[in-house]
């Protein structure tokens, strides 16, 4: 086979299936025949409707059937698939927009919730004119009459454009990452072989089909090996996280996924949701971990977890992948034990050899190149450097993209030879293992020494400063300046006074644990990612340096130097009420105006709380008084007014 359109054509699993979950008890099943010919009469109404082989098709839907009858509709009629995540955000609408302007014969096949909100966005932001010329060429799911023609097959070739993955870039023009037929294939070659696939496996996954890991390494990839695939909506996860692991034990699935932000948020579900008494996951093969740095801590912290439930601590797959590689690079070997390495701190500059210690930054190993894939460390001077070396990682191969869309300076820039640098640091052990450590823009200077962001936000994270995925730091260096100012950027959406103790909780902890000073602590509603989830500091670099923060900045600073009484008052009781419970609330962290029973809060240790606060404000509380008076900052005020 040597196109994705071969690949459903001669499928022939008759009993393979994608199971399309939707609640506990709902779930809808589609063989793969069945979507061979739903999406074959799709394709013959969107050639009805003028598209053309050639044309690029963008799906926006939230709907994983939707989307996957569009995303073959698309393999079958030769058109470029381009998967866009819809985010609520407007930078998410302006990136469609970004992006059709780039695209030659571009056409939107969308639903009708995206596209009403799409039509509140251009009235109030001008673009009626454009707006105009996508709807001529929009087709709404809703509005697709019963499919009942289906059209002949076509030919493709393998140098042909199959997806267009575009990056997470809102800000500024998306850059679209072109794979071909081949790219794509020759990956999924390598991760069968890699994660040593069998008919005997089946697939269970909640990532988006728009992220690679989601729509390559989770529905393609089984989709090829022609074995069952089980899909849950992203939305689904994040509301009912425990059905991931609930599912997976009732229908006996092998293989998962999830980056950190995935364990983190099911290990504080099932801290308020003990009915997983009865899973069982011995059968549990391969649990893929990647699209974000790995974070070590959080990895032995879930697989302590889920011992009690039959996990093998074998499960964890720790992985390195881009999308440039279409999916995936390295692969550990199926069945060993999770690994990590702890490196000093000091020694992780570039072409620095590596010093193994027992107390340093620790950082997952995440195996051999796979099959059809080669990796190389470099130095600035592009020479190759030897083992336990770190430099940059180049990649080349079959599944490596051969450019950016209309890129070519960019393509210039980052391709050497047939070698791609994907701008990413690391090392290969002495038995060619690889070791990322960082991004190569994102590393930080300050007084001689090298600090890589990973590392910063692992301590913040394991100080309880702040949760898994929620905070991203990176530098900016004025001119003349010999030293990078640090800067942090917490995921918040509370009140802006009550941001100002996790300022000074940011400062002190990364003070008294590496003796650098924290110029910056700001408050973020989002965190710029990639496709592949890794966070875009250098977004975030540069909207500092536009001013994009001032106004927040100088905000902050008068609520410090705030010294009215009646307002001390208030923050002194919060504070002392906040680090009496988080104390007590093991792995949380509770907000000022968070509801203390809606985070699991046990009678036991409500009566610890209690007690703390009666030794400090004697007769001021009652437990009963905990009902009425649920948050920090309700019962701080009710405390001060009983003073």
């Amino acid at each position: 086979m040597k196109t994705l359109l071969d690949t459903i054509i001669s499928n022939k699993e008759p009993n393979a299936r994608i199971h399309f979950i939707r609640g506990a008890e709902e779930e809808f099943a589609l063989s793969y025949e069945t979507l061979k010919q739903r999406a074959l009469g799709l394709r013959a109404f969107l050639h009805g409707q003028g598209v053309t082989q050639g044309d690029e098709i963008i799906l926006l839907s939230q709907r994983n059937e939707a989307f996957i009858e569009g995303f073959w509709a698309a393999i079958l009629g030769g058109n470029p698939a381009i998967p866009l995540a819809f985010g609520i955000s407007d930078e998410h609408k302006w990136k469609l927009f970004r992006i059709w302007q780039q695209l030659q014969s571009p056409w939107l096949l969308l639903d009708a919730t995206q596209k009403e909100r799409l039509e509140k966005f251009v009235a109030l932001n001008g673009l009626n004119s454009l707006w105009q010329s996508v709807q001529k060429k929009s087709i709404v799911i809703e509005e697709i009459p019963p499919l009942t023609v289906a059209d002949d097959f076509i030919a493709v070739e393998e140098t042909d454009t199959a997806i267009i993955q575009f990056s997470s870039g809102t800000t500024s023009s998306p850059k679209g990452i072109v794979l071909s037929h081949k790219n794509i294939l020759t990956n999924i070659r390598g991760i069968i072989k890699g994660m040593a696939m069998t008919e005997a496996d089946s697939t269970f996954s909640w990532m988006p089909l728009t992220h690679d890991m989601g729509l390559i390494g989770f529905h393609l990839t089984p989709f090829v090996q022609g074995v069952d695939q089980y899909l849950m909506p992203t939305d689904l996860f994040i509301r009912r996280p425990w059905l991931w692991f609930q599912k997976i034990s009732q229908v006996r699935s092998t293989v998962t996924c999830s980056p950190n932000f995935g364990y983190q948020h099911y290990l504080s579900a099932l801290e308020r949701n003990q009915s997983q008494d009865a899973l069982a996951l011995n059968h549990v093969r391969l649990i893929f971990n990647g699209a974000e740095p790995i974070a070590v801590p959080l990895v032995q912290q879930f697989l302590k977890k889920m011992q009690i439930y039959g996990l093998n601590d074998t499960a964890m797959f720790t992985v390195y992948g881009l999308a440039e590689a279409s999916l995936a690079v390295a692969f550990p070997e199926p069945g060993k034990r999770f690994r990590y390495v702890t490196l000093d701190r000091e020694r992780l500059q570039m072409n620095t050899q590596v010093q193994y210690t027992e107390n340093g930054v620790s950082f997952a190993v995440e195996g051999k190149p796979i099959a059809g894939c080669f990796v190389r460390i470099v130095g600035l001077d592009q020479s190759i450097l030897s083992a336990n070396h770190i430099g940059k990682i180049e990649i080349k191969g079959e599944n490596v993209t051969k450019g950016y869309l209309k890129q070519e300076e960019l393509n210039r820039e980052v391709f050497h030879e047939d070698w791609l640098d994907t701008g990413d640091l690391g090392f290969l052990t002495t038995d060619g293992e690889l070791v990322v450590t960082g991004r190569w823009k994102d590393i930080i200077f300050v007084n001689g020494q090298n600090y890589y962001p990973h590392d910063l936000e692992q301590i913040l994270q394991s100080k309880g400063v702040t949760g898994t995925g929620r905070v991203a730091v990176t530098s900016v260096r004025g001119e003349g300046e010999e030293r990078d100012k640090i800067l942090v950027f917490i995921l918040y959406k509370g009140r802006l006074p009550d941001f100002v103790p996790i300022i000074n909780a940011v400062k002190g902890v990364v003070s008294e644990q590496l003796g650098i000073e924290v110029q910056e602590v700001l408050p973020i509603n989002q965190l710029p990612k990639t496709t592949s989830g890794k966070i875009q500091r250098y977004q975030l670099s540069s909207r500092y340096q536009q001013g994009d923060f001032n106004q927040v900045i100088q905000e902050l600073l008068e609520l410090s130097a705030m010294d009215d009484k009646g307002q001390q008052g208030v923050s002194t009781i919060e504070k002392t009420l906040k680090g009496i419970c988080d104390g007590l609330l093991a792995n949380k962290r509770i907000d000022l105006d968070e509801n203390i029973f809606e985070i699991g809060t046990t009678s036991l240790v409500l009566a610890q709380i209690h007690q703390q606060i009666e030794e400090i404000y004697p007769g001021k509380v009652e437990v009963t008084d905990f009902f009425d008076y649920p948050t920090i900052r309700q019962l701080a005020s009710y405390i001060n007014g009983k003073k």
